[in-house]
């Protein structure tokens, strides 16, 4: 038998060129296939484990080398390369030599690039994690990363870097920072990012915009389940420890469903299509209305990656533009409001919007609360124009204690919180990561914000 790893001599089949045509030459149909010749079938049973060096030779007691008299002794065979020490049939692994130093091939080592990372905050949700902070360090060799704790070290250090990551800076420091050539904000949200100072130096700026998406759309999917089966109504009877089931079977107090119903999105980005993708899943009959209805979103093969968000695109209905907005609030049984706050939409649902809603529809906010005029809102409310709200924005932030919408019926209040989940920072730091490596290699980065439109 030949020795596992060698190179036995060629038999006369094989003599110049030839081929052992028992192996290779066709078998008519139906021919069984000959018995591999010259081992016994215990040998060739066990050829696979003894190759694998999982087993012991099971004949090497008995057999004898050809022309000599010596018996083998019986142990495993061997199964690696004598020279490399690693198993066979593997490729060689990369030898890890030492690289030549700058000085031996008369080259510059790299640049380094300088980034800041300004996101402290006094809550923990709100700051970064220090395993994704050592991830930066790790993945970036070339990128000098320096972390904040305190607005006084932000402002000390802003000097001397080129990339900052932060919570919005204000005009002052984005002056003091001569060096800035690209701001990412943590938020989808830039209003407050887009300073003087910024327009002025044509400062790059991208946004987290679909980092929010998947909490978010749970969060309102989560409001319209309440609305539709009036969990807030139960949830005040169970502090009042009491559950009056009668009510629940008569007139309004009935729960309805969100199947077979329709759902208006106001805005169809990256928050609007989570949502629609899961309002389908409902059974819900989605439209949108958006600035540019006729072109679809373009959405960057890396981004919904590093978003971890579905490529398939929700089979919505019809998408609308702004001067169709009356149409689709007439057709809506629910209404969310999930686009940008810009001048075009600052204020947009008053009291002109509400009297075009489908009486009894419900309406959710999780945008911006100065698209919506609250005062308004609460009117539509008390006369039942609106069948209930869900907010989790508000004109004035945090809602002041006056405010009537803590009065009002069917209103489900929360305090600028659907964003937020424990998945935020790994996927917030992953579209960093890839927008950092963009940055290296010179490739256009992924959600860059016109300074004109404000998105």
């Amino acid at each position: 038998m030949p020795f596992p790893g060698g190179h036995p001599g060629a038999h006369e089949g094989h003599a110049d060129g030839g081929r052992d045509r028992a192996l290779h030459d066709a078998r008519p149909h139906g021919a069984r296939q000959r018995r591999a010749r010259g081992l016994p079938r215990r040998i060739r049973s066990d050829l696979p484990r003894v190759h694998a060096g999982l087993t012991p030779d099971p004949e090497a007691p008995g057999r004898r080398r050809e022309g000599r008299g010596g018996p083998i002794r019986p142990r495993a065979l061997p199964c690696a390369d004598p020279l490399s020490g690693r198993p066979s049939g593997r490729a060689a692994e990369a030898d890890h030599a030492p690289r030549l130093g700058p000085d031996a091939v008369g080259s510059r080592p790299p640049p380094v690039r300088r980034l800041l990372l300004g996101l402290f905050h006094a809550t923990e949700a709100w700051r970064v994690p220090e395993e994704e902070v050592d991830l930066l360090r790790r993945d970036f060799p070339d990128v000098e990363v320096t972390r904040t704790h305190s607005k006084e070290e932000l402002e000390e250090k802003v000097r001397e870097t080129e990339i900052l990551f932060s919570w919005a800076p204000g005009n002052a420091l984005v002056a003091r920072g001569t060096r800035l050539r690209w701001i990412h904000a943590p938020a989808a949200g830039v209003g407050t990012f887009i300073t003087p100072a910024v327009r002025e130096r044509g400062i790059v700026l991208t946004n987290s915009r679909g980092v929010h998406a998947v909490p978010i759309a749970e969060h309102t999917m989560g409001m319209l389940v309440a609305l539709a089966r009036q969990l807030d109504r139960a949830i005040q009877d169970q502090i009042q420890n009491r559950l009056d089931r009668e009510r629940w079977w008569v007139g309004s107090g009935r729960p309805q469903e969100l199947h077979g119903r329709t759902l208006g999105l106001f805005g169809y980005g990256a928050i609007g299509r989570e949502i629609a993708r899961r309002a389908l899943a409902f059974g819900m009959r989605v439209i949108a209305v958006r600035r540019n209805p006729l072109s679809a979103p373009a959405w960057e093969p890396d981004l919904l990656r590093a978003l971890g968000l579905p490529a398939e695109e929700p089979r919505i209905e019809g998408v609308l533009g702004p001067s169709e907005l009356g149409s689709m609030l007439g057709e809506s049984d629910a209404v969310v409001v999930a686009a940008a706050l810009t001048p075009e939409t600052e204020g947009i649902f008053d009291a002109a919007a509400f009297r075009q809603m489908r009486r009894g529809a419900w309406f959710v906010n999780v945008a911006r609360g100065k698209i919506v005029r609250e005062r308004d809102l609460a009117a539509a409310l008390r006369e039942g124009q609106v069948g209930g709200a869900a907010l989790d924005v508000f004109e004035t932030e945090p809602l002041p204690r006056e405010s009537e919408l803590y009065n009002v019926r069917n209103v489900i209040l929360t305090p600028h919180i659907s964003g937020g989940s424990t998945g935020f920072w790994p996927r917030a730091m992953r579209l960093f990561r890839e927008n950092l490596r963009r940055d290296g290699a010179g490739l256009p980065l992924l959600n860059r914000v016109d300074l004109e439109r404000g998105y």
